[in-house]
């Protein structure tokens, strides 16, 4: 009985200090897992801070833009209603008109001046008579 007594104090003692080598691991397993925890909540906060900052920043670009699309439409009407009140398109109409004209007007002496140009041989032809009807 004795011996049993004493094998059972061995294995109490084995017991103790596997506890212990177990807690000890345990401690450590936990440890290094808070501080990925901590590494992780460190990170999505500043994820989400960044992601805040992009939106604040989106939010003041979307503004931006809206301003300028309401400027684009006022512009846009104050031009139409100055072409309106100014006749302008009426003018731009006449102005190429007008420039077409020109356009052909310039062709037109163009090609007179190249008639012309044909014409000079004759000229010099028109001189050799003048000179057979003097002699004549």
């Amino acid at each position: 009985m004795r011996l049993r007594l004493e094998a059972l104090r061995a294995l109490r003692g084995v017991l103790a200090a596997l506890e212990e080598a177990l807690e000890t691991k345990f401690s450590a397993t936990w440890l290094a897992a808070r501080a990925t925890n901590l590494d992780f909540k460190t990170k999505r906060r500043t994820e989400m801070a960044r992601r805040d900052a992009a939106a604040k920043e989106l939010e003041f670009i979307d503004d931006d833009v809206k301003a300028i699309d309401k400027e684009i439409e006022r512009l846009t009407a104050a031009i139409a209603e100055h072409d309106a009140k100014t006749g302008r398109k009426s003018l731009q109409q006449t102005a190429d008109v007008a420039g077409q004209a020109a356009h052909r007007a310039s062709a037109d002496f163009k090609a007179r001046m190249e008639n012309i140009r044909r014409l000079e041989p004759l000229r010099d032809v028109r001189g050799r008579f003048r000179g057979l009807r003097s002699c004549a």
